[in-house]
């Protein structure tokens, strides 16, 4: 199934993709990886899943490492929005 199973699963993809977009947004001119590298790691992602090898900065790396420091980048960056009190 292509959706989230309840609306709690679906705030928090929707809440993913809105603060990868924003990182984006935020990302200095220039910056921005050739469409080919990412399709490369598109590929590579979609046939090994988490043992792929992704484009990343300067060469590749391992998706499960590329994965952690995106997602620890955007807890840091959304822990100032979240209210303390509703934090896990």
């Amino acid at each position: 199934m292509d959706v989230p199973v309840d609306v709690t699963a679906g705030a928090a993809v929707a809440a993913l993709v809105q603060a990868i977009a924003a990182k984006e947004i935020e990302r200095p001119t220039g910056e921005e990886p050739f469409r080919e590298a990412l399709e490369e790691s598109y590929c590579r992602a979609a046939r090994y899943g988490l043992q792929a090898q992704l484009v990343d900065g300067n060469g590749p790396k391992p998706a499960r490492e590329v994965a952690r420091r995106t997602l620890e980048h955007l807890v840091e960056r959304t822990q100032s929005a979240v209210p303390e009190k509703r934090r896990p």
